[in-house]
């Protein structure tokens, strides 16, 4: 099985919104189409898709932040990102339901640390509603819970020290 991991393009959004709304609709965590572009635009580097013979089966955003925020949902990049901020933010994750447990998302995580490390992140944070044991297998740790603003949602907030 031929797969590969690239930088995503204008061209993948449409396919990424799928897969966005394909992974988190249901929960209502799905996040907006704008905030999706947007996350392409202010740091194209720390978006990606991973392709499975051809086809688009996952995809990442990223941001840099100066600062250590919360991680929540809906957030504009632009007021946040800082292009030599120190904090890497996995802003959005998610693996085609078809292709989950075949180790797709380790391999698209694991490119996530490397682009990290190559800009000198000294941590990593992201929040997620399901997925802690996932992270977990590659050192997050669990920090904080929260909600969901204007909703019942439970995040669970997930760090890696990278130094």
């Amino acid at each position: 099985m031929a797969h590969k991991i690239r930088q995503a393009s204008t061209f993948d959004l449409p396919e990424i919104i799928a897969l966005e709304n394909e992974a988190f609709g249901a929960r209502g965590t799905a996040e907006s189409s704008a905030v999706i572009e947007s996350r392409l635009k202010v740091f194209p580097e720390g978006c990606l898709v991973v392709e499975s013979n051809g086809k688009t089966i996952g995809y990442a955003s990223s941001e840099k932040w100066s600062q250590e925020y919360e991680p929540l949902l809906d957030i504009d990049p632009f007021a946040r990102h800082a292009k030599n901020g120190h904090m890497f933010c996995i802003s959005s994750f998610a693996i085609r339901l078809t292709h989950r447990g075949k180790g797709f998302g380790l391999f698209l995580l694991d490119h996530l640390i490397e682009i990290a490390r190559h800009h000198s992140c000294a941590a990593m944070i992201l929040s997620t509603v399901q997925a802690q044991e996932f992270y977990s297998k590659r050192g997050f740790q669990i920090t904080a819970s929260l909600l969901k603003p204007n909703s019942n949602i439970a995040l669970t907030v997930m760090k890696l020290d990278l130094k």
